[in-house]
């Protein structure tokens, strides 16, 4: 994986969680097990920063869940074609995501929800596998037969206005978050153009970064609770059976 292949120069600490960041010359991190003092902090958390005390009043997060099926066998992988991986993402908000991985599995996300930035309970979590299940065999008939071997929650950093954040938060803090649902093609244009703008770089695509509107604000709890869940719950409106 990645932490195998970072070059000399980066050391990886693990299992050790900030829990604070003190502003100042230099920057302080408290850990759990220590202190890291630094000139210069990229925070790459999306939406946790909020729990550092950054964006707190601008992004909120969106818990999401999925499902993967057991590795199919070779008589039911050549129901699914050709292609030995694939994506499908929906062009409606609220539709599935569904892809056969590289090991053979399925992989389909079709739940959102305000759950106040948290991970689901097992119990909720297997409630909402029975969407994912009913959603899998709609989709995939001929695959009825297959259970799903493992199913996750993710929480999405979401902005009230669909806008993402990039630049210097604080003096020397530098974050890039609130991809609203595409971290995986934002997230990887903002990470790599947000190291580059640390370390006094320009580029057209830190331009185009930069120019991100501006997040509206977001009311406080208890108004924030009350306005997320019907602004998630929306995100469905019409979806069909794209989802």
């Amino acid at each position: 994986g990645l932490a195998a292949k970072l070059p000399s120069n980066v050391r990886l600490i693990e299992q050790c969680p900030v829990l604070k960041v003190e502003e100042g010359s230099p920057i302080k991190l408290s850990l759990s097990q220590g202190e890291i003092k630094t000139d210069k902090l990229i925070l790459a958390t999306n939406y946790e920063a909020c729990k550092l005390g950054f964006l707190s009043s601008r992004l909120i997060g969106s818990t999401l869940s999925g499902s993967f099926t057991r590795r199919l066998d070779a008589q039911e992988l050549s129901t699914l074609g050709s292609l030995k991986e694939w994506g499908v993402l929906s062009l409606h908000g609220g539709g599935a995501t569904i892809r056969l991985t590289s090991e053979g599995r399925i992989s389909l996300r079709n739940t959102a929800e305000y759950s106040g930035g948290t991970l689901l309970s097992k119990q909720r979590l297997e409630r909402r596998q029975a969407i994912h299940r009913a959603s899998f065999e709609k989709h995939f008939p001929q695959l009825a037969h297959v259970p799903f071997e493992y199913a996750w929650s993710g929480v999405e950093g979401i902005s009230r206005n669909g806008t993402n954040f990039f630049g210097q938060q604080k003096d020397k803090i530098y974050l890039a978050g609130g991809y609203n649902g595409s971290g995986v093609s934002k997230g990887s244009a903002f990470g790599h153009s947000l190291a580059e703008y640390a370390s006094g770089g320009q580029s057209s695509l830190i331009t185009d970064c930069l120019a991100s509107a501006p997040a509206k604000w977001i009311p406080p709890r208890p108004f924030l609770d009350i306005g997320a869940i019907f602004a998630v719950r929306s995100r469905f409106r019409g979806v069909g059976l794209d989802r």
